[in-house]
């Protein structure tokens, strides 16, 4: 389903892993631009995995 999210941005909260992660994900598969927020350093398979989806994001930590 193609849900017309390209070229707007959106935030996640905890979203490099869990719930939050597979929301990044699919918000990176739709060509969307996240912008990720936690409090642990993304892992290096996270980030592999989007680069691999060619995702543009960036990483606020909260700590």
């Amino acid at each position: 389903m193609e849900l017309n999210l390209q070229d707007k941005v959106y935030i996640v909260t905890c979203g490099g892993s869990g719930i939050g992660g597979a929301i990044t994900r699919h918000l990176a598969d739709e060509k969307a631009t996240v912008v990720i927020i936690g409090r642990s350093p993304l892992n290096d398979v996270f980030i592999k995995d989007l680069n691999r989806r060619d995702a543009r994001y960036s990483f606020i930590n909260l700590i």
